[in-house]
């Protein structure tokens, strides 16, 4: 196994690792549209939650990769963990 490995915490069970910081969510949009492609159409979003103007959004592609996202005070954090098998 190789780990992308900057930042990591615990998100539902999950080990996810903090890669940048993006400011608007145009920018989060996009990313996801270029990891869309990049997977092949392997993505699918597992959650999405809304709570007190803070939001994540947790994809999987076949547990090797884990993505997770989260809004907060105008913030955008883009985080991910990869694995190869």
């Amino acid at each position: 196994m190789k780990y992308i490995n900057l930042y990591s915490y615990n998100f539902n069970n999950s080990l996810v690792i903090l890669l940048g910081c993006f400011k608007t969510c145009a920018k989060l949009q996009n990313i996801l549209k270029i990891m869309q492609k990049r997977s092949e159409k392997r993505m699918a979003i597992c959650q999405l939650n809304f709570t007190n103007q803070k939001y994540l959004i947790k994809l999987r592609i076949f547990g090797e990769l884990k993505i997770a996202w989260r809004y907060k005070a105008h913030k955008l954090l883009y985080s991910y963990y990869i694995t190869y098998n």
